[in-house]
Parts: structure tokens; C-alpha cells; sequence
């Protein structure tokens, strides 16, 4: 196999293509709860358990395409999950009770998204690109997401003053039909190359190695293998605590996406805008670009462990000033702004840092059980927004402490790349 000594340019912007479309879909649907509950026999605690269903399937889907990808391939998983995403959103348009809402906004949806996750998406990149590049173009890739939620937000609420929330669906799913030739193109490597003549220079060789010298594995070992990288991987102390606090991430990102517009409107505060909600959602969506391309250029002169501790403090103090800030306009933007641009900068660094300690080959796997625990996370900040709906200021204290806590659980976090671990599973017999 020849290493690749250059960018492919076309994998990156299709992958960045695939989280634009994907990304911006699923943050849309916030802004569809009122017209879809006014118009159908969908209540707002049918329509929160669906989102919560879909946010769980995301998760538990991310990791377990991560598991197969070694047996099915990267290209099979997201267009499937492209085709998932689009029937969904079809079962979506006609839907009008919570069952049939809950079949393709929860169901469909939640295993499409996982299917076209940062997990599967960035590996797949990675598999395309030097090494050493890897940190800015998984930074460059993320963004994909950001600009996404910043471009589809403001679109979905300017359609719904003029079309109906079906209209709106609708034309989500015409427009997802890009993921198909994006997605196609991300997954479709050309950098592996073959031997001139392999069948000649395998002569006389175990049918084993002859599979593995032509780029086969063995339908039984491919499972055995990645079951033997996940072993591995959850004995290894720097990996947990980068996923505890990618969960404590998914609970940040979940709580304020969901409950901060409803905070505002609960404050009945005359400084405060009918659309602060909105607005602040979609500042946060700008600077998270800024936030994550950012990171990306950071992460070549600072290392990703220094570079996650500071974020996770970052985010503890910008809850505490927020907490203690008075409620208005130009606080509320000012604080979306900042928290903006720490949003999902964790996403290139956890996953630049699972690529430094265990190789581009286990990235998606690894890093799909990260999202894993990112969507429990995720899973328990949309429901302590909800368990302290009437005492929202209890729920941003625990935010900040927990973001305290994931910047401390990272001290002891190795990010010096391990060849041992490749050379280990490399000498396992899988029989």
C-alpha cells in the first residue's frame, strides 16, 4: 500500500458536503416543534421523545457502522444512511401521528444520521489524507456541520413564514438527495494500490495472505478484529477519559440547542427579544465555524490535550459569566458568540487525538463509540433541561461543573501517537 503524500481535494469537500447536509437537517428540526405540534395530533412531549429517541439511535448507530465498516466499507454505510435520511424525511411529510413521526423522525433519521456521522465521515477522509495534515483537514471537514446549522436555520425559519412545515420537509429532502454523489465520492478512496501482477506474486502462498496482500480480509477475522481493537481500546485510561468527556460535551451542546431559546422566553423579560432564541442558536452556528477551523490551524503549533483542557475551562467560565450576567439582548449575543466558537471544536481534536493513540484504521470504530458517549451525554442534558424546567439556573451550574470536571479529567491524557497498539493487534491470531 503507498502512503498518500498529498490532499485529496474532492474526498474533503465531499465529506465537508455530507456533515453540511446531515448536520443541518437534524438542528432544523428545533425550529419545527410549534408547527408540527399545531398542525398534527403530535404533542411537544411526543415531539421531545422522538428527537430523544433519534439522538440515542445516532449514537448507538455511529458506533456500531463504526464496527462494520472493516466488513462492508465506508461507501456502502453512507449511502445507506443517505438513503435512510431521505425516506425519513418522506415518512416525516405525511406524517400525522406519533407513531408515524416517530418511524421516520426517530427511527429512520436517527439510524441515517448514524450512518453519516462525524465518526464515519472523518475517518473516512482520514483514510485519503497525510497524517499529518489530518488535524486541520478534520477541522476543515467539521465545519461542514457548523455552516450547515448557520445556513439551514435562518433558511427553515424564513420558509415557514411563507410555506408549511411539510413544504419545508419536503424540500430538505430534495436537497439531501446531494448526499448520494457527495457520499459517494468521500467513500470512493483511490489511494491503495495493488500489486502489478498479484496473482503471479502470490504463487504458492496460504489463501490467507494471498486475501490479505490483495486488500481482502476474512469475513470472520474483520469482526474478530474490531472487537479486538474495542477491547483494547477500553483498557487503555487516556481513551475513557477522552470519552467521558466527549459525553460531557454532548450534554452542553443537547442542553443549550433545546432549552436555551425556551430559558429566554421563560425570563418574560421586556430586554429580551421574541427571537433571541433563534438568534442566539444561529450566532452560536457562525462562530462555531470560526471556532472549529480554528482549532484545526491550533492543533499544529499546540498539542490536542492542552488544546481540550482549555476549551472545557473555557466553556466553565462562559456559563459561570452567563449564569451571574444580566439577561439581555447584548449579553445573550455576546455569550453566543463565545460559546459559539467552542461549540464543536471538540470534534476535530477528540478525533485527531483517538487518530494520534490508535491509528487512522481504528478511527472510525473508536471514534464512533466516542459519539456514542457523546449522544448519552446528549441523552441526559435534554433531560435535565426538561427535569429543571422551572429552575433553569440550576441546570447551567451543573453544566459549568461538569465542563470544570472534563477539563480536569484531561490532565492525565496521553496524546503521544502509540505504534505499539498497531503492532500488537498486527501480531494477534485471529482464527
Amino acid at each position: 500500500m503507498q502512503v498518500n503524500s498529498s490532499i485529496n481535494y474532492s474526498v474533503v469537500v465531499a465529506g465537508f458536503l455530507v456533515l453540511l447536509f446531515s448536520m443541518g437537517v437534524r438542528q432544523s428540526f428545533g425550529l419545527l416543534m410549534m408547527p408540527v405540534t399545531c398542525t398534527t395530533d403530535i404533542t411537544g412531549l411526543d415531539f421531545s421523545m422522538v428527537i430523544a429517541v433519534q439522538n440515542l439511535l445516532w449514537g448507538t448507530f455511529a458506533f456500531l457502522f463504526g464496527f462494520l465498516v472493516a466488513e462492508i466499507g465506508e461507501k456502502t454505510i453512507i449511502l445507506f444512511g443517505s438513503a435512510l435520511v431521505i425516506i425519513g424525511l418522506m415518512i416525516i411529510y405525511s406524517a400525522k401521528s406519533p407513531t408515524q413521526f416517530l418511524m421516520g423522525a426517530g427511527i429512520f433519521m436517527g439510524v441515517g444520521l448514524g450512518a453519516l456521522s462525524f465518526s464515519i465521515v472523518l475517518a473516512t477522509v482520514g483514510k485519503q489524507i497525510p497524517t499529518e495534515n489530518a488535524g486541520m483537514i478534520f477541522a476543515i471537514v467539521s465545519s461542514g456541520g457548523s455552516i450547515g446549522q448557520f445556513l439551514l436555520l435562518p433558511a427553515v425559519k424564513w420558509g415557514l413564514l411563507y410555506f408549511s412545515w411539510q413544504y419545508i420537509i419536503l424540500a430538505m429532502a430534495l436537497g439531501s438527495l446531494l448526499l448520494f454523489p457527495a457520499g459517494w465520492i468521500c467513500a470512493n478512496s483511490g489511494n491503495q494500490s495493488k500489486p502489478s501482477n498479484p496473482e503471479n506474486d502470490l504463487k504458492g502462498e496460504p489463501k490467507e495472505n494471498h486475501k490479505r496482500a490483495l486488500g481482502q480480509k476474512p469475513r470472520k477475522s474483520s469482526y474478530k478484529q474490531s472487537a479486538l481493537v474495542l477491547v483494547k481500546s477500553f483498557n487503555n485510561f487516556s481513551y475513557m477519559l477522552i470519552n467521558i468527556g466527549f459525553a460531557i460535551c454532548g450534554f452542553h451542546v443537547t442542553l443549550i440547542s433545546i432549552h436555551l431559546p425556551h430559558y429566554f422566553q421563560s425570563l418574560n423579560s421586556t430586554d429580551i427579544s421574541y427571537f433571541a432564541g433563534a438568534t442566539a442558536l444561529s450566532i452560536i452556528g457562525f462562530f462555531n465555524i470560526i471556532g472549529t477551523l480554528g482549532t484545526g490551524w491550533l492543533m499544529k503549533h499546540i498539542n490536542p490535550k492542552s488544546l481540550l483542557i482549555a476549551l472545557y475551562g473555557m466553556r466553565s467560565l462562559l456559563l459561570l459569566i452567563f449564569i451571574l450576567s444580566p439577561k439581555n439582548n447584548l449579553n445573550i449575543a455576546i455569550f453566543s458568540l463565545f460559546i459559539g466558537l467552542v461549540w464543536l471544536a471538540t470534534v476535530p481534536i477528540t478525533s485527531n487525538l483517538i487518530n494520534k493513540l490508535f491509528g487512522k484504521e481504528n478511527l472510525a470504530l473508536l471514534f464512533g463509540m466516542a459519539m456514542f458517549f457523546h449522544q448519552i451525554g446528549a441523552f441526559f442534558g435534554a433531560y435535565a433541561g426538561g427535569w429543571f424546567l422551572n429552575n433553569y439556573e440550576s441546570v447551567w451550574l451543573i453544566a459549568m461543573f461538569l465542563s470544570l470536571l472534563a477539563s480536569i479529567i484531561h490532565l492525565p491524557v496521553k496524546h503521544e501517537t502509540q505504534p505499539a497498539f498497531e503492532s500488537e493487534l498486527s501480531t494477534q491470531k485471529l482464527t
